[in-house]
């Protein structure tokens, strides 16, 4: 965490662009398949500077990075923490959409965040990574023994020219 809290000014520059076009994607395909209302409640896990939080929602973000947390902060409305995906402080289905855009590949325990991704979702996880890093076909792999093992649908698979994002749904 110290390259993000260190690097945290600099990081709006540097991923604005990208984070909202994938938002953008996604959300796209998360309105199909959902109803987004000010009380749908919405995590944001790996939320970094807040980019990937902009819904009109009940919004919760979540980031191991407390320079990152207070760029957030200032900049939305929304609930803002520092805690990490693999363990989430939240009860179990607390939330009605869980999403975590371009944060798994920087994850300590990668199955454990999935994990934790699925116990507090109601509804619906939407999860990208990078689809040019060494590490995609294993993280693709970690995703699909997720799906698997926790009777998760993949409703849809979009590719952006950064990411692959993934719309699981819970059974």
């Amino acid at each position: 965490m110290n390259f993000y809290n260190t690097t945290a000014e600099s990081y709006d520059k540097l991923h604005e662009q990208e984070q909202n076009e994938k938002l953008m994607l996604a959300k796209s395909i998360i309105i199909r398949h959902m109803k987004l209302t000010r009380n749908t409640k919405v995590l944001d896990v790996g939320c970094g500077s807040g980019y990937s939080s902009n819904f009109n929602c009940n919004v919760t973000g979540i980031d191991p990075s407390t320079k990152l947390i207070g760029l957030a902060k200032q900049r939305y409305n929304h609930k803002f923490r520092v805690a990490k995906a693999e363990d989430l402080p939240f009860n179990d289905d607390e939330f009605d959409l869980v999403i975590s855009l371009s944060a798994m590949q920087n994850f300590d325990d990668a199955d454990e965040a999935l994990h934790e991704m699925q116990r507090v979702s109601k509804k619906m996880i939407v999860i990208s990574f990078p689809n040019r890093i060494v590490r995609f076909n294993e993280l693709k792999e970690k995703l699909e023994k997720a799906i698997k093992d926790y009777d998760l649908e993949l409703i849809d698979t979009l590719h952006h020219r950064v990411d692959d994002i993934f719309i699981l749904k819970k059974r």
